[in-house]
């Protein structure tokens, strides 16, 4: 698995959301030839993105771009058709991007009075399971992804 973090930030907030993204890659048995791409944001644009991709003309923490369209708890088949499409020269499948408003998130974790590593943590959490097929939208939905993100939370 390879989690690419890049962006203007501290290199420990890299550093923590490619462990993070990897270890959540690995406990949900993804195959190792798994990709996804994580970036830092200003606020400036992640307001763009927010409003380009779904219509929403604010700031907000993260945004999450999935590749594939799976269902939660399904696993990849890097052979599929659809995943061969999205398989990079290395032989990877890139499973999505993430985006994160370091200013948003830094103001949120002095919010919750965590530190911004852990606030990074839940981000990452939260955005990969959207990536693997989460959703959060219908309450039985969210019910089913804020216990998977616990469930992992409390392994990483």
């Amino acid at each position: 698995m390879w989690v690419n973090a890049k962006g203007k930030c501290k290199y420990e907030y890299k550093s923590c959301a490619k462990l993070v993204g990897e270890t959540v890659i690995d406990i949900k048995n993804y195959p190792l030839e798994t990709t996804l791409d994580v970036e830092f944001v200003s606020e400036k644009e992640i307001q763009r993105l927010n409003k380009e991709f779904r219509g929403i003309d604010k700031v907000t923490d993260v945004l999450s771009f999935p590749s594939l369209n799976l269902k939660p708890d399904e696993i990849l088949d890097i052979d599929s058709e659809e995943a061969s499409v999205l398989k990079l020269e290395n032989g990877y499948v890139h499973i999505g991007d993430i985006a994160i408003c370091t200013e948003q998130m830094e103001r949120q974790a002095k919010e919750f009075g965590v530190t911004p590593i852990q606030e990074i943590k839940k981000l990452i959490i939260h955005s990969v399971l959207h990536l693997m097929g989460y959703d959060h939208i219908k309450d039985d939905d969210y019910l089913i992804m804020k216990a998977e993100e616990e469930r992992l939370d409390k392994m990483i």
